[in-house]
């Protein structure tokens, strides 16, 4: 019986010997945590109640991808997430929608809610990511939902179609591919952008990385807005080929629900546009890892 308690705890130290949660593991149907091993992560769901989150085990850390309320699909339980749909500021009636990175679904669920008539293509590179928000995390995929699992990059290069808005959140255990960070990447997604259309990328202040992310976005596109996201870390850029423009919360007659909601809140939140004068990014020098561990 020792022994067997030895074993059990040496797993829970660890974050889970099995694929799915048994025992301790699975206190109830709403409360259990489930661990598997893709190619790419260790990824972690846990559920306590109606919340359920997504993690990315990262040495012995095992930070928040992404979280989902199954209760209220119009809850983005994450704040950034909420920031991101600042896109709508630039482009309020997007028609095609592409995601670079699923997380949990979270979005795909909100925006199916509130452009029901929008195509949603997601680029998804782990497939493990995806199974484990269809199984736990209320994500249906489906004809106007549509996941394709590959690189992001390599997805948008084999592709001649373009978006109304483009959403970058490829964050893996708290750091992005370098690729994903180069003016050569950034020339793509302008590239795939349909007129009028907008990029919004997830991004990280109070590093040098984040000086270089500005830079190099304004070395691709003519206007690039950044939105702070309180009480974090986060910073929202959108990018896009027009003319830059002043956001406002009294620019929202278009809008409503909560969709109208966050907006308004987000608009308050602009800081400006992007910085020039840091390193711009390239194929040839891109040390994302290393500035990002510089203040």
């Amino acid at each position: 019986m020792r022994a067997r308690l030895t074993i059990l705890g040496f797993c829970l130290a660890l974050g889970g010997c099995e694929d799915r949660a048994r025992g301790p593991f699975e206190e109830s149907p709403t409360k259990f945590r489930v661990v598997r091993e893709s190619l790419y992560n260790q990824v972690v769901v846990e559920r306590d109640g109606d919340i359920v989150d997504l993690k990315f085990r990262s040495g012995r850390a095992v930070p928040r991808q992404t979280a989902v309320d199954l209760s209220n699909p119009e809850r983005l339980v994450i704040p950034y997430t909420r920031t991101m749909l600042a896109a709508a500021l630039v482009q309020p009636e997007p028609g095609r929608i592409l995601q670079l990175g699923l997380g949990g679904g979270a979005m795909n669920r909100y925006l199916r809610r509130v452009f029901p008539g929008a195509h949603l293509t997601t680029a998804e590179l782990d497939a493990t990511v995806r199974d484990m928000a269809v199984e736990f995390m209320g994500f249906q995929p489906g004809e106007r939902d549509v996941v394709v699992i590959e690189d992001a990059r390599a997805f948008l290069r084999s592709r001649s179609e373009t978006w109304d808005w483009i959403l970058v959140d490829a964050y893996s255990g708290g750091s992005v591919p370098p690729h994903l960070k180069t003016k050569e990447f950034y020339e793509l997604l302008k590239a795939r952008l349909a007129p009028g259309g907008v990029v919004a990328l997830n991004l990280h202040a109070g590093n040098r990385l984040f000086a270089s992310d500005q830079a190099t976005l304004k070395a691709v596109f003519p206007s690039v807005g950044l939105f702070a996201v309180p009480g974090t870390g986060n910073v929202v850029a959108l990018a896009w080929k027009g003319e830059s423009k002043e956001f406002r919360a009294s620019d929202l007659a278009g809008f409503s629900g909560t969709l109208r909601e966050i907006l308004a809140a987000v608009a308050q939140d602009f800081s400006g546009e992007a910085a020039v004068g840091a390193a711009v990014l390239t194929d040839d020098f891109a040390p994302a890892e290393f500035l990002q561990q510089q203040k």
